[in-house]
């Protein structure tokens, strides 16, 4: 949504910016006012630049790319007639409204049409996918996006029915705007309401396996067999709420406004983990396998250690128990144009991809995109214990370093996990990061 709406953003600004051109080379061409020619150059020069902008913007849409194509070149043959005129000083058709200039802004029109069809859409799938938890926060995010349409809607109007539509563009941007800053708040009031209602929890949570342990221990000789059964199933399902508030309260905090990240050694991390879980790893007599040595990457070293540690984690836990785990580790490097196959959005030249394979019980790879998501479980907590959130956690922390999570598997043949980072020098991407900064300052 927040991309539709930059789209709508750059057209009103080219339409803006044309018509500018064109009322300064009016001007021009009855006053002979210097001023008034270069007005228009200027003019012209920021619609280019915006037009460039615009074809990167909407790269991927193959109706919108050929749109934008078409787009340029009427705006390029239009400012191409205009450099003609003025080179053979061509004064009686300096007034003549050229054709390519009707071409332009129906052109932009058009754009602007597809891009509202495709805001629409793009509600729709929200609200489909929202979680009914969230209900609240989702109606209000789907109400600030019917404002972004009627707002784009009243725009479009106006396009047609008032003369004075560069100032109404202007209008209309700042409302963007603030509809744009208005989903970003939201999102971040959606974390800060999960953290706080989370904490709130823990105090009856407590509460209730304080006092089911007290009658445990101070009744226990009196009480039935039945109600025995009740108490020590009332502490199971604390115990299971405990971590699940305390894993919500960890996904939560996972935000990228809060990394700090420096040059770590994936090495290292990987041995602080198996440190970790020594216990775990001796008792399941857990083999690791380097194939290959792990570099160092820019990052967090708290949120990639959770990341690999969940990974390594959920290896030794999906494995039959009478299986001696095996966890094979390796790292390659792959660019950018590679990435772009499985990620368009791949912004970086390079990347790292670490694969953590192991002999697991597998899956079936059509779950492939659930096993992401927050408290999605693939098998009973009969079977396995868990919450359904330690998948979800490792793909938001790969996407706050810039990067993703993906995997491949078989059921009962073991998985691969890739883990996706940018393979980026120190100076380049601390530059990024200070820009980062700034837009979010």
């Amino acid at each position: 949504v927040g991309h539709t709406a930059q789209v709508m953003l750059r057209l009103q600004d080219i339409y803006y910016d044309f018509n500018e051109s064109e009322n300064a080379h009016s001007i021009h061409s009855l006053t002979g006012n210097r001023h008034e020619a270069e007005k228009s150059l200027k003019a012209r020069a920021r619609v280019v630049e915006k037009l460039d902008n615009l074809k990167v913007l909407v790269k991927g849409d193959p109706l919108q790319e050929s749109n934008a194509a078409k787009l340029d070149s009427a705006i390029r043959f239009r400012f191409m007639m205009i450099q003609s005129q003025l080179e053979i000083q061509d004064q009686e058709n300096f007034m003549v409204r050229s054709p390519a200039v009707n071409k332009v802004r129906n052109k932009i029109m058009d754009m602007m049409r597809i891009e509202n069809m495709l805001m629409q859409e793009r509600q729709e799938i929200l609200r489909e996918s929202s979680d009914k938890s969230t209900f609240a926060v989702v109606l209000a995010l789907a109400m600030a996006i019917l404002l972004i349409l009627l707002a784009s809607v009243i725009a479009m109007r106006e396009y047609s029915a008032k003369a004075d539509v560069e100032q109404q563009l202007l209008v209309n941007q700042g409302e963007l705007k603030n509809k744009i800053q208005l989903l970003d708040e939201t999102n971040k009031n959606l974390e800060q309401f999960a953290y706080m209602a989370s904490h709130d929890l823990q105090e009856p949570l407590r509460k209730i396996t304080t006092f089911s342990e007290r009658i445990n221990s101070k009744f226990s000789l009196e009480l039935p067999a039945e109600t025995q059964l009740y108490l020590d199933r009332i502490s199971k399902a604390a115990s299971r709420m405990r971590t699940l508030i305390d894993n919500l309260l960890r996904y939560s905090r996972i935000t990228k406004s809060q990394l700090e990240k420096r040059m770590i050694s994936l090495e290292m991390i990987i041995n602080e983990i198996k440190d970790n879980c020594e216990v775990l790893i001796q008792n399941r007599g857990v083999v690791f396998s380097h194939n290959t040595a792990l570099p160092e990457v820019i990052g967090d070293p708290t949120q990639l250690t959770l990341l690999f540690q969940n990974l390594i984690s959920n290896a030794i836990k999906f494995t039959e128990p009478d299986v001696r785990p095996v966890l094979q580790i390796s790292c390659a490097t792959v660019t950018g144009g590679e990435v772009k196959e499985l990620r368009p959005d791949a912004r970086w030249e390079e990347y790292y991809v670490v694969a953590l394979k192991d002999n697991g019980i597998g899956f079936d790879e059509e779950y492939l995109d659930k096993i992401f998501m927050t408290f999605y479980r693939l098998h009973g907590r009969s079977e396995f214990e868990g919450t359904g959130i330690g998948l979800s956690i490792c793909k938001k922390i790969a996407e706050n370093h810039g990067g993703f999570i993906t995997a491949k598997s078989e059921k009962g043949k073991g998985s691969v996990f890739f883990v996706y980072l940018p393979k980026e020098p120190a100076a380049k991407l601390n530059n990024t990061l200070l820009h980062e900064h700034q837009q979010a300052g």
